[in-house]
């Protein structure tokens, strides 16, 4: 960087300069532009983490995290100044992240001290760092998620680095509708197409084979292990009915696990609710999905998206009819633009398998670590109202399996 560069953020933090360098160079390579220089560098924390990243961010660098850049820069070939913010997430790789996870599973269960690795995997976070790269470069991704000014692994530096657009507040709504979950549907189900029933279509950089993959017996174990660290949570948040539902689903968890993984799969978001999300305006009026952090993309049923964005967004007027016409678009995008038969038995039969692995696996997740960091991701009041809906919803598909 240019030694008479204005860091008008933390002038004197090397940490500071050092992230102005980095993406100095992350910029001129993916621009092919050697002699890009910034002028002027503004930067700034952006976006809520959860405890991973927290407690990342204190063991290894307070870099580490999502960051807001306001650029002033000039290109070799154009004299005039430019003005650019860009959101760049820097992120760990699985060796940082697996300390970090022998740490959290030592705070919420005894038996998962030490087991970082096994409670990264079930998470779905393991590998996450490499795959994110490579769906951020992923042209058939392109029109669904942010612009991608750059994304590199590079280990000197700690793990991956992504820079990418930085959306506006208009784009990003606090309130959702039925408009906006039309919206989100009719877009991830465009992604599922691309590889439905053909997971090869994408390259996912996946190093770590998926749940699917993998012989279920230690994942069947560290989620009875979650369900143990999340009781006390899940019975303040939803009362002692919801504790027998949970054993319920676990004592069935084998028989209709195989069932769920016969049927058809795609590559998913698999962390698709509305903070990841937003919405740019189509030129014909419509709402187009623009959605962000796929680390945790993985290979699964694709109505496991649906079930876990209207865990978050169900609207508190909606009945079972309203669902129905979700995963009828879904259904019905996915033929289009895939060319695939999708039955509606076997949708509504793999969306009732999403809502009990959501129930054992993301949302205890969230619960076990809002036990133990009151200032997660999410608030009690948040993780009630997701666990209201995901009630909902199962009352009214538990008998499609």
């Amino acid at each position: 960087m240019n030694k008479n560069t204005v860091l008008k953020t933390e002038a004197e933090n090397p940490l500071y300069r050092d992230m102005a360098d980095q993406l100095e160079s992350l910029l001129r390579q993916s621009w092919a532009d050697p002699n890009i220089t910034f002028l002027e560098h503004q930067v700034r924390p952006a976006g809520r983490g959860g405890i991973i990243s927290a407690l990342t961010a204190q063991r290894c660098s307070p870099t580490l995290g999502i960051w807001r850049h306001s650029i002033r820069f000039r290109r070799s070939l154009h004299l005039d100044e430019n003005a650019l913010d860009i959101v760049v997430k820097r992120k760990a790789d699985d060796t940082i992240l697996e300390k970090v996870a022998d740490q959290i599973g030592g705070m919420v269960h005894p038996l998962l001290q030490g087991k970082g690795r096994h409670l990264l995997r079930g998470l779905g976070l393991l590998g996450g760092a490499k795959r994110e790269v490579a769906l951020y470069r992923e042209e058939q991704l392109a029109q669904f998620r942010p612009a991608t000014y750059g994304a590199e692994i590079n280990p000197d530096r700690l793990g991956s680095v992504i820079a990418m657009e930085c959306l506006t507040d208009d784009e990003l709504p606090d309130r959702w509708t039925s408009r906006h979950i039309n919206a989100a549907i009719h877009g991830i189900a465009e992604v599922h197409a691309i590889a439905y029933k053909n997971p090869s279509a994408f390259y996912l950089c996946q190093r770590e084979p998926t749940d699917n993959d993998l012989d279920p017996t230690p994942l069947f174990g560290l989620l009875s292990l979650m369900a143990d660290a999340s009781r006390t949570k899940l019975s303040e948040l939803l009362g002692e009915d919801c504790l027998a539902l949970q054993t319920e689903i676990l004592g069935s968890l084998p028989a209709w696990w195989e069932l769920r993984r016969v049927l058809p799969m795609t590559v998913i978001h698999n962390d698709f609710q509305p903070r990841n999300i937003a919405f740019r305006n189509g030129d014909d009026g419509s709402l187009k999905l623009c959605a962000f952090d796929w680390e945790l993309t993985t290979v699964a049923p694709p109505e496991h998206d649906i079930a876990e964005l209207l865990c978050f967004a169900l609207p508190n007027h909606a009945h079972r009819n309203d669902v129905c016409g979700y995963l009828e678009l879904h259904r019905k995008v996915i033929e289009e633009f895939s060319g695939h038969f999708v039955a509606l038995a076997e949708s509504e039969r793999s969306f009732a398998y999403a809502l009990k692995y959501l129930f054992i696996n993301r949302l205890s997740m969230y619960a076990m670590y809002l036990s133990i960091a009151p200032d997660s991701q999410l608030t009690n009041e948040e993780l009630g109202a997701v666990f209201t809906n995901w009630q909902k919803l199962y009352s009214w598909f538990e008998m499609c399996e």
